[in-house]
């Protein structure tokens, strides 16, 4: 299940052709013809194709040729397919080497019709399949590029965005995705759906910023929080400095007044800490599946949380 909300706040910061016809007449100046009238009209004489005298006679009467006809394959309805859902990487192998995996940095694949995304060790990314009878075309995904502070991550990253396209055929069961590229083959478990957490009472721990072209992390962002109380008051944390608020909700709609960010940021998260400000300003569209918050009031603006364990 997906919530969706709208946030607006004010904030108060203390401190920072046709083809030609092949039938032709008599050549002009050709001699005329008489002969007794006839119930049914000479044949047709047809210019021959080829630099022979030869000619090809069509012969009165004679039912057209059906046009020829091409049975395209048809891509596969994505309700068909079976791999709706989320699924996580338990194994891989590209270019015959297994691939050694990293607890803390799973890799998912959700999978949501032609719509297919997830978490690259680090990196969000996603695309647009076009799905075959047990084929995959069009495996080109885009990530965001935070960098990754785990050591391997990134290397792990990269070997798995690189080698799951750009086709690939899939095996599928209830509890299995076998995915063979040219290259790879990646074998995903199935996740049993989550029920999305409330927005109110979870504590929503920072995992990610997007700014510009760009998106990050850094050691330390876990400081950054949010929680939204049940009376009407929200707090937490750029990771820098603490904010306080007040909420209120029509619809899926949040607004947000009399928003204070406390003091001055400087250090380490003085970046993480601005971009936070601004979404707080600005406003975001948000939403959670499972235990994920996005918020993100424009395409290069927004920040990820994760609920806290």
């Amino acid at each position: 299940m997906r919530a969706r909300w709208v946030l607006v706040a004010t904030l108060v910061i203390g401190g920072c052709g046709d083809g030609e016809s092949a039938s032709e007449s008599s050549p002009p100046g050709a001699p005329a013809t008489t002969s007794t009238p006839s119930t049914s009209p000479p044949p047709t004489t047809l210019a021959a194709t080829t630099d022979s005298a030869a000619s090809v006679t069509e012969e009165p009467g004679t039912p057209p040729l059906p046009p020829t006809t091409t049975t395209a394959t048809m891509p596969v309805p994505p309700q068909e397919h079976g791999l709706n859902g989320e699924w996580q990487v338990t194994s891989g192998v590209v270019n015959g080497v297994p691939v050694q995996l990293i607890d803390s940095a799973p890799i998912t694949l959700t999978v949501d019709g032609s719509e297919l995304s997830g978490v690259a060790a680090c990196n969000r990314y996603d695309f647009i399949a076009v799905f075959g009878d047990a084929t995959i075309g069009n495996v080109t995904p885009s990530a965001t590029e935070m960098g990754c502070v785990t050591d391997g991550v990134n290397e792990l990253e990269q070997l798995y965005l690189e080698s799951i396209g750009p086709s690939a055929t899939y095996v599928v069961d209830d509890t299995t995705l076998t995915w063979k590229s040219p290259t790879a083959t990646w074998v995903f478990a199935r996740v049993p759906s989550t029920p999305a957490l409330p927005l109110v009472g979870t504590t929503w721990v920072l995992n990610g910023v997007i700014e510009g072209l760009g998106a990050f992390t850094t050691a330390g962002i876990e400081t950054a929080q949010i929680v939204f109380a049940d009376d009407g008051t929200f707090h937490g944390s750029t990771g820098c400095r603490d904010f306080t608020g007040a909420w209120t909700v029509d619809g899926d709609v949040v607004t947000t007044n009399e928003v204070t960010v406390e003091g001055a940021c400087t250090g380490t998260l003085t970046d993480v800490d601005e971009v936070v400000v601004q979404v707080l300003n600005e406003g975001f569209a948000g939403a959670i599946d499972g235990d994920h918050l996005g918020a993100h009031p424009r395409d290069n603006l927004g920040l990820d949380y994760f609920a806290a364990e």
